[in-house]
């Protein structure tokens, strides 16, 4: 039986090489261009799926809304004594760390290098951001000032084939030299990631804004990105929730001369998951370009468009040769076929 019917299409697909051709070549485009729509929308969901246990792990981020000029933004940046506030009124915050950005160069056998995508931070970052490493202990890398990871393209630039961890890198912060040792090298992070990172250096904030102590304590300095672990279990919405609270609770006035100002007065802080980062609304200030919801949607309903479209084409064209297809369905009958 099977045998018959493989004939039959085969002679059929022959005697018509150009209905064949339309019928087949346009459902398989369409179904080509549906899948290749799907995979990439699937691609821009997945960012940071990757990073174990993201579920926990939220970026602080900034609304800002000029209540005289109406004027809004929304920045993935936050001012680093959000952070140090987050944790000290949550206990549900588990880790938390800040990351500024920075180019230093560096001092390698009489050579100065340039570096991009470096940040310099304050605390266990893979405490926080578990980045997995292929040299050196997660927990520890970090633990002290002057320790430095490196991803593992830089380790190889730096330190070719050689073992890095152990070795010191000079690099210049702010015109002056300051020695690390590399106590990690961690693994080239994968394309669908908000972060972007060559190298983490751990610093001594204290020192090195020694000469600007008010951008610890100001809440206007929103030059970097704090990041916080929360522990299993919270509702972060609830937190969230309590925002407007902390807020007023933390953030003092400023005095100039007669007037009286509140960073709380323009600006609004939330946690936001890092799987939601690449496609939120805040798309400023960030480490990695991102994208927006709305187009991903579009590009969704672009896709079952194109499949329907090729779909009715199909049956369209079908139903057209139903008539030569009734003959072979009578004789199949004549026969002693049945409907299965």
């Amino acid at each position: 039986m099977w045998r018959n019917y493989l004939t039959v299409g085969l002679r059929a697909l022959t005697k018509n090489r150009t209905y064949a051709f339309i019928n087949i070549f346009g459902l398989a485009v369409g179904l080509a261009a549906c899948l290749m729509l799907l995979i990439y929308v699937r691609y821009e969901r997945s960012y940071d799926e990757w990073l174990p246990g993201a579920g926990n792990i939220y970026q602080v981020q900034s609304h800002f809304r000029d209540r005289d000029t109406g004027e809004e933004g929304d920045y993935q940046m936050s001012p680093y004594v959000a952070g140090r506030s987050l944790r000290k009124d949550y206990p549900q915050i588990a880790a938390s760390v800040y990351a500024l950005s920075s180019s230093p160069v560096v001092l390698r056998g009489g050579e100065a290098l340039p570096t991009e995508n470096a940040v310099l931070v304050d605390n266990l970052f893979f405490d926080v951001l578990p980045i997995p490493l292929v040299a050196g202990n997660p927990r520890t890398a970090l633990r002290q000032p002057g320790s430095i990871v490196l991803n593992e393209s830089e380790a190889r630039r730096f330190f070719g084939d050689a073992n890095p961890v152990g070795q010191t890198l000079t690099l210049i912060l702010r015109g002056r030299n300051v020695d690390h040792r590399v106590t990690g090298v961690m693994r080239d992070l994968p394309r669908n990631s908000h972060l972007r990172l060559s190298i983490v250096a751990r610093l001594d904030f204290n020192s090195y804004f020694a000469e600007m102590p008010e951008f610890l304590t100001q809440w206007g300095w929103n030059s970097g990105w704090n990041y916080v672990r929360l522990r299993d279990g919270v509702d972060v919405d609830s937190i969230n929730g309590q925002m407007p609270q902390w807020e007023r609770r933390n953030i003092p006035d400023d005095n100039f001369g007669n007037q009286t100002t509140n960073q709380g007065d323009n600006y609004d802080w939330r946690l936001v998951n890092v799987r939601d980062v690449h496609l939120g609304p805040a798309q400023d200030d960030s480490l990695n370009p991102g994208n927006d919801e709305r187009t991903i949607l579009t590009f969704t309903i672009i896709a079952f468009l194109i499949l329907g479209m090729a779909v009715v084409n199909f049956t369209n064209l079908a139903t057209a040769r139903a008539s030569q297809r009734a003959r072979e369905v009578a004789l199949r009958k004549a026969l002693g076929a049945n409907r299965r």
